[in-house]
């Protein structure tokens, strides 16, 4: 008989009962009585043995379930709290406002922007206001005061010093009306048909020799009833910043040369 079959009819039997003989105490052999204590120590043996017979089935791990995408959607995922949405939109609005800071903003020197932005429109904007019912507040912004050259006569060397001290701004700003005011004067006999007409025929722009900052205009104006200087005038239009703005005016170019005009931006948008 094998040992494990020996062990496992030991395990079957009661606790107490032994089918083998005993010996009593003088020696003689006892059938009636177990003996207790052998019965345990075989049960205890037969238990260790079918206990090394028996292999151990090996634990497995639960497997976790993945989630399943449906054809065409992403799986879904926990939600986001509201706080984190509220966060992330703050951020975005925040990162908004920064990209619109540190967009360049155009060079204001006159005040004409996108109107005169090219020397061509910077032209018809010239005549726009003289014809218009506000010549005053139109050409005012088509002057760089700081540059204006009229004749020979630097202007703008004085308005430009004027401009350093704050206290002395008023008294700039009345001697550029009271110029502003009689160059706009020689211009109130002239019909809009005349100004119509010298700006369709008698207007020229040309570039001047290695310069991209300045514009040359000659224009051959109505007949003016003060003065006015010769039938053909020299107006001079310089970039600053993003804007072409006058910057000399001459009523009798054949007696004055074209010298060397002030620089002005090198670059548009850059003073």
């Amino acid at each position: 008989m094998s040992p494990g079959r020996r062990a496992s009819e030991a395990i079957a039997r009661p606790l107490g009962t032994y089918s083998g003989p005993s010996v009593g105490r003088f020696g003689q052999r006892v059938t009636s009585a177990p003996d207790s204590f052998g019965a345990i120590v075989v049960w205890l043996v037969a238990l260790v043995s079918v206990a090394g017979c028996t292999k151990p089935t090996p634990a497995t791990s639960p497997v976790k379930a993945s989630p399943v995408k449906a054809a065409g959607k992403p799986a879904r995922t926990a939600a986001t709290s509201p706080a984190a949405v509220t966060g992330k939109e703050a951020a975005k609005k925040e990162a908004a406002v920064y990209r619109q800071r540190r967009k360049p903003k155009p060079t204001v020197v006159g005040g004409c922007e996108e109107s005169c932005g090219t020397p061509q429109k910077a032209a018809a904007a010239l005549f726009d206001g003289l014809s218009g019912a506000k010549p005053r507040a139109v050409i005012k912004r088509l002057i760089d005061w700081s540059l204006l050259d009229e004749d020979g006569n630097q202007r703008g060397e004085r308005w430009s010093d004027l401009w350093v001290e704050p206290k002395q701004h008023p008294i700039r700003e009345r001697e550029i009306s009271i110029w502003l005011g009689g160059w706009i004067a020689q211009f109130a006999d002239v019909s809009a048909a005349d100004l119509l007409r010298s700006r369709s025929s008698g207007v020229q722009l040309k570039a001047i020799a290695g310069r991209t900052d300045v514009v040359e205009m000659r224009w051959r104006h109505p007949p003016l009833n003060k003065g006015g200087g010769e039938p053909e005038w020299r107006i001079l239009w310089t970039l600053r910043g993003y804007e072409w703005l006058i910057s000399r005016i001459d009523t009798a170019p054949s007696k004055r040369p074209l010298g060397t005009p002030p620089l002005g931006s090198v670059r548009r948008g850059h003073l």
